[in-house]
C-alpha cells in the first residue's frame, strides 16, 4: 500500500530537467549515496518544531499585548494561527545548513572520483562483526516468534530500493514484510554489541518520537526506508542471542510521520540540485 500524497509530493521533486555534463558518466560509478545510513546528516539539521512553536507563542501573546495597549485591536485567532504557520514554513524551506551542505560536497566528490570505502577496506570492526554475524539469527528468532509473517528480501536477498527516480538516493532494509502479496511495513534489525542497548535502551522505546530522540540516525534511515519501498509502518527489532529465550527479541512497530516525510523529501530534493551543481561546476574547468 503506498501514500499517494507522498509519491505525488516526490514525483514534483523530481519534475526538473537535469543539467546534462560529462560529470554524469562519472556519477554513474554509484559512489557518494544518500543512503538510509546517512540520510541523518541532512535530516538531523531539522529545526526543533517545538522550541519554534513556543517562542512563536510568546511573540504572539506579546504582540497581542503591545497591539492591545496601542490600538485597541487584536488579531483573530485564525489571523494569528495563520501568521504562526507561514513563519513555520518559512523555518522548514530554509536553505540547507552548514553542516549539510558540506556533506553533499563530500558526496559530490566521491561521485566524481568513483572511490568507493566499502570496497576500499576490508575491516570490520567487533561491534559491525556481532551485528552481521547475529541478523541472520535475528531473522530466524523472529519468524518464530510471529510465524505468521510474510517476510521478503531478507538474509543474502536483501536488496537496494531506489528512491523513485533519484538514482544515488536509496537503502537497503533488512526484510520487507508482506501482506496480501503487497509491502506493508519495512524491517530493521540491531544486533547491539552492548549488552544494555538491548536490554535497557532499546526496550525502553515508547514511541517514535522518543525513538527520534534517542536515535535520531535510526530516525531518518527508518523513515527513507519507508519512502523508498513506498510503504506507511515500519518495523525495528533489537536482538541479543546472549539473553534468556523470553529476552533476546524485542520489536517496536511504527508509522510514517508526515511532516517528518515531507522534511525529508524537501532536504533530499535540495542536496541532490546541491550535489550536480557542484559536479558541473568541477567539471566545466
Amino acid at each position: 500500500m503506498r501514500d499517494i500524497d507522498l509519491l505525488a509530493q516526490l514525483s514534483e521533486l523530481k519534475t526538473g530537467e537535469k543539467e546534462e555534463s560529462t560529470a554524469a558518466v562519472y556519477a554513474q560509478t554509484h559512489c557518494g549515496k544518500i543512503s538510509g545510513s546517512n540520510a541523518a546528516k541532512l535530516c538531523s539539521y531539522q529545526p526543533d518544531i517545538a522550541s519554534i512553536e513556543q517562542l512563536e507563542t510568546e511573540i504572539e501573546e506579546l504582540t497581542h499585548k503591545i497591539e492591545s495597549s496601542t490600538t485597541g485591536k487584536t488579531k483573530t485567532a485564525e489571523e494569528s494561527r495563520a501568521i504562526k504557520q507561514r513563519q513555520l514554513d518559512r523555518s522548514l524551506s530554509d536553505e540547507l545548513p552548514e553542516g549539510a551542505v558540506k556533506f553533499c560536497e563530500e558526496l559530490a566528490m566521491l561521485r566524481i572520483t568513483g572511490y568507493c570505502e566499502a570496497s576500499d577496506v576490508d575491516f570490520r570492526s567487533k561491534a559491525c562483526a556481532w551485528g552481521v554475524d547475529n541478523e541472520p539469527v535475528a531473522v530466524d528468532a523472529l519468524l518464530s516468534v510471529y510465524d505468521h509473517l510474510d517476510l521478503r528480501f531478507t538474509k543474502d536477498s536483501q536488496q537496494f530500493v531506489q528512491l523513485g527516480d533519484y538514482e544515488f538516493v536509496g537503502c537497503t532494509p533488512d526484510g520487507v514484510i508482506y501482506y496480501d502479496d503487497a509491502p506493508t511495513t519495512t524491517l530493521d534489525i540491531k544486533c547491539p554489541f552492548n549488552r544494555r542497548i538491548h536490554g535497557i535502551d532499546n526496550r525502553g522505546i515508547k514511541s517514535f518520537a522518543d525513538f527520534k530522540t534517542k536515535y535520531p540516525a535510526y530516525y531518518w534511515q527508518f523513515t527513507l526506508q519507508m519512502l523508498c519501498v513506498g510503504v506507511l509502518s515500519h518495523s525495528f527489532v533489537s536482538f541479543d542471542p546472549r539473553f534468556p529465550a523470553p529476552l533476546r527479541l524485542i520489536r517496536h512497530d511504527f508509522v510514517l510521520v508526515q511532516q517528518d516525510a515531507d522534511f525529508m523529501l524537501a532536504r533530499i530534493a535540495k542536496s541532490e540540485n546541491l550535489i550536480a551543481a557542484i559536479i558541473a561546476d568541477l567539471m566545466a574547468v
